[in-house]
């Protein structure tokens, strides 16, 4: 939108030996030129591509902008979203181990109600499976359940990285072991 002036110069010599064609003898030559130069260019109208170009960056900036945000904003509600999870699944537990203790509770007033005659021992074994049935749920669940923020392909990429690495390391290892 601006003109544009440029402006420059050169001074050349040019030192050499030549044969004068009429003599057939060497002649050394010094030649100089200076160069000056100055241009102009103004862009008087190419089609409003500059103002154009203005708002296309602005709206690209704004777009940015606005994805930003929204990256922002997805990035918070993955966080807050695995921080449920893991209240869940605290509570889950918590739950669990409460069911455990009131089956255990349960196990023990059958037992005394055993001993005075006023259970029959099919009670008692009922009363038993439910309570190791709640157990081995119990330790199932704390074995195999992973939590959500685990990320397997990680954990891949890191066996690989260790996998690939390991003999240079163990032999590295070695030899710095050595006096």
């Amino acid at each position: 939108m601006l003109p544009n002036l440029c402006a420059s110069t050169a001074i050349n010599y040019n030192y050499g030996r030549n044969i004068d064609p009429f003599t057939n003898q060497f002649l050394n030559q010094v030649v100089q030129s200076n160069t000056l130069q100055m241009q102009g260019t103004w862009n008087l109208f190419s089609g409003l591509q500059i103002q154009n170009t203005l708002k296309q960056n602005q709206s690209e900036l704004a777009a940015w902008e606005q994805d930003l945000k929204s990256n922002t904003n997805d990035l918070a509600l993955l966080v807050a979203n695995q921080y449920l999870q893991v209240l869940l699944a605290m509570e889950i537990r918590q739950t669990m181990l409460a069911q455990l203790s009131i089956t255990g509770t349960q196990l023990n007033k059958v037992k005394i109600l055993f001993d005075n005659g006023k259970a029959s021992e099919g009670d008692l074994v009922q009363q038993q499976a439910q309570a190791g049935s709640m157990e081995c749920q119990a330790l199932c669940d704390e074995i195999f359940n992973v939590p959500e923020w685990v990320d397997w392909q990680q954990i891949e990429r890191g066996a690989q990285v260790f996998l690939r690495s390991a003999p240079l390391a163990l032999v590295a290892f070695a030899l710095g072991a050595l006096p």
